[in-house]
C-alpha cells in the first residue's frame, strides 16, 4: 500500500518524469465534468497515463457543481479502498471532513484548480489574485477607464470568487467605470445561466452595454454568443479572465 500510495504522489506532483508503474485504483471527482477547464485536465492526465504505459483503474465521478455531491463522492471512494482520489475545479469547504476521513484511512488527495485544505496531498492551481490583478485593470483602461460594464460574478468557486472579489476592489479605483448590473453565475448549469442572464440584460441596456467581465472562458463565450446575436458586439469590448 505504501508503494501505491508513493506511485501516486510521484505521477502527480512529477509531470514529464517516469514514475513506479503499479496497478492503481484511481477515483477521479469532477466538479463539473462537462467544463472545458475539467476535460483539458482529464485529457492531460489520460496522455500522462497512455506515455507512462501506467496500468491504473480510473473511475470517473461528476457531482453536477454540487458541493455536497463532491463531499459525498470523495466519501463514496473513500469506502471502496481506492489508492488515491483526485478532485477538480471543486468548492471543498463542504468536504473537509470526507477529506479528512480519507485521509486518515491513508488515501492521498490531490486536487486541481480547488483550493488547498487540510488532508489533501496538494492543491494544483494558478493565482487567481494575480490573474485579476492583471487582466482587470487591462480591461477597464482598454475602455479608456470610463464606460458601463456588465459584471459576472461566480462567488461558488475558490478561484472565481476571488479573481472577482479582486475585480470588486479593482472598480473602485475607476471611478467612471459605472456597473450596470452584476450577477453570481449558478455553476450547477453555468452557460445556460449566463446565456439566459444576458439575454435579459442586452433586453434591458441594449447598446448601453460597453463590456462584459467575467470569471472565467466559457460565460465569457455565452455573454459574447448572446451579444452577437443582438448585434452588439461588432463595436462593444467583451473580455474575459481566462484560466491560465
Amino acid at each position: 500500500m505504501r508503494k501505491q500510495i508513493f506511485a501516486a504522489a510521484v505521477a502527480m506532483v512529477s509531470v514529464g518524469t517516469a514514475a513506479p508503474v503499479l496497478a492503481l485504483d484511481v477515483a477521479w471527482v469532477h466538479s463539473t465534468a462537462a467544463a472545458q477547464s475539467e476535460q483539458r485536465v482529464k485529457a492531460g492526465f489520460e496522455a500522462w497515463l497512455a506515455d507512462s504505459s501506467s496500468d491504473w483503474n480510473v473511475s470517473f465521478f461528476d457531482s453536477n457543481g454540487s458541493g455536497e455531491t463532491i463531499a459525498s463522492n470523495i466519501q463514496d471512494a473513500s469506502a471502496r479502498g481506492v489508492d488515491a482520489i483526485i478532485v477538480t475545479m471543486a468548492d471543498l469547504r463542504a468536504s473537509t471532513a470526507a477529506i479528512a476521513e480519507a485521509a486518515a484511512a491513508g488515501i492521498p488527495i490531490f486536487s486541481v484548480d480547488s483550493g488547498y485544505v487540510d488532508g489533501a496531498i496538494v492543491d494544483v492551481t494558478t493565482n487567481k489574485w494575480a490573474m485579476s490583478a492583471i487582466v482587470s485593470p487591462y480591461l477597464l483602461d482598454h475602455m479608456g477607464g470610463e464606460g458601463d460594464i456588465i459584471f459576472l460574478r461566480m462567488a461558488s468557486h475558490h478561484g472565481t470568487r476571488k479573481r472577482s472579489d479582486l475585480m470588486e476592489d479593482i472598480l473602485r479605483e475607476y471611478g467612471d467605470i459605472n456597473v450596470l448590473a452584476e450577477h453570481d453565475i449558478d455553476i450547477t448549469a453555468f452557460f445556460e445561466d449566463t446565456t439566459n442572464t444576458m439575454q435579459d440584460y442586452v433586453a434591458r441596456f441594449g447598446t448601453d452595454i460597453d463590456a462584459v467581465w467575467a470569471p472565467w472562458d466559457e460565460p465569457a463565450q455565452a455573454a459574447i454568443n448572446v451579444m452577437a446575436a443582438a448585434g452588439l458586439s461588432h463595436n462593444k469590448t467583451e473580455h474575459s479572465l481566462r484560466r491560465a
